[in-house]
């Protein structure tokens, strides 16, 4: 599979919403924008890259996968958002202007209440078959696609020399009744620094994560939720490098 594509509709919210990526993104060099409305992101030599795209045709928010249209993420809208603070895109590019230094992963979160176990199931099916896709190693359900070359995904990937970002994440829960999508954003600051922008219930640090980043939401909510993960000032490692995925969690 070559390209993990969000769609959305060519709406002034979402001109808004790719405003703020393109700024956000503006300093990580794999990051492209090779037309209005498109923002392109990966290394060009492995597989699959991600593209944020918006679209006169679309009417709701979509993901393409290979080029197929593989998932409408508004089609079983509760409108229940959860209950935080939420931020505009004008705020948050005041508070995060010059602070994201790369991307490490996007993905998207399908609530338990909305969608069967066989659901989720064939979902990863259907992805296993097209990508080197991998469990999440301490048995949560959050598989990982790591972008690899083709020989990698005949075989498996043994180099974590390369960079292989942004990751791809499908998460299936039971804390949100919404669908949401997810980016996960490497920060300049500290946990106290993030803290400072976004302090107390400003946003939402979730169990066993507390010390890697901080989520916030997107005031976007009529549709689809859109959290932003601010990850914590630090040095890359075995996770961002996919070697403790790979060897821990192991291929689907």
């Amino acid at each position: 599979m070559r390209e993990v594509v969000y769609v959305f509709p060519n709406t002034g919210k979402n001109k808004k919403l790719f405003g703020l990526l393109t700024s956000l993104f503006k300093d990580i060099k794999y990051v492209t924008t090779p037309k209005a409305g498109k923002i392109h992101i990966g290394n060009k030599n492995l597989n699959p890259v991600t593209v944020f795209r918006l679209c006169d045709n679309a009417n709701f928010v979509h993901l393409l996968l290979g080029g197929t249209k593989f998932f409408n993420m508004t089609d079983r809208n509760t409108k229940q958002p959860l209950a935080v603070k939420r931020f505009s895109c004008e705020e948050v590019l005041k508070k995060l202007h010059g602070r994201i230094t790369r991307l490490d992963h996007t993905g998207f979160n399908l609530p338990m209440g909305l969608y069967s176990e066989q659901e989720w199931q064939s979902l990863l099916g259907k992805l296993a078959k097209v990508t080197n896709m991998y469990k999440y190693p301490s048995g949560e359900p959050w598989p990982f696609v790591l972008p690899a070359t083709e020989a990698e995904f005949k075989k498996d990937i043994t180099d974590f020399t390369l960079l292989r970002e942004p990751k791809f994440e499908i998460v299936y829960d039971d804390y949100t009744n919404m669908v949401a999508i997810h980016i996960d954003m490497q920060t300049d600051m500290t946990k106290e620094e993030t803290e400072k922008l976004f302090p107390g219930n400003q946003g939402v640090s979730f169990d066993t994560l507390e010390n890697v980043f901080k989520s916030i939401y997107l005031d976007y909510c009529d549709s689809i939720d859109i959290r932003l993960d601010l990850r914590f000032k630090g040095k890359r490692g075995t996770f961002e490098s996919g070697e403790w995925l790979v060897k821990e969690g192991g291929r689907i």
